[in-house]
């Protein structure tokens, strides 16, 4: 397997320009791209993020417009992956050290004791 060459500097820079010109001349573009789908909020951060990905890799291209469309959708759908799974309700197996759990207060205490209390006696004993 052979490794890529690493990149000259003069070709890094180069790339930096040419990805910033295409900012200056598409970032209005593809925020209202985006902006149509998302929200003018989250367009911002991800036609951000487009930036970020297509500064990442050089690429040639032939038409700009396609491939920041395609790169914003790609970046689209990880964000909305990384949103569901934030909804999504997480099963707690008892081994997660839950920072948020905080032991009953008294009242309601005395009121799980009632409660188990009024059970039936073979409930209780397993309860208590």
């Amino acid at each position: 397997m052979t490794r890529p060459e690493p990149k000259s500097r003069d070709s890094t820079e180069a790339w930096s320009v040419e990805v910033a010109a295409l900012y200056r001349t598409y970032g209005s573009w593809v925020t209202a791209f985006l902006a149509r789908r998302f929200g003018r909020e989250a367009a911002e951060d991800l036609a951000q993020e487009t930036f970020l990905r297509l500064a990442r890799r050089q690429t040639d291209w032939r038409r700009p417009k396609s491939l920041l469309a395609r790169i914003a959708l790609n970046v689209a759908q990880d964000y909305l992956r990384r949103e569901n799974a934030q909804r999504r309700p997480r099963l707690v197996t008892g081994r997660e050290n839950v920072e948020a759990w905080s032991p009953p207060d008294q009242d309601e205490a005395l009121f799980h004791r009632e409660v188990v209390a009024l059970l039936p006696a073979t409930c209780a004993t397993y309860m208590s």
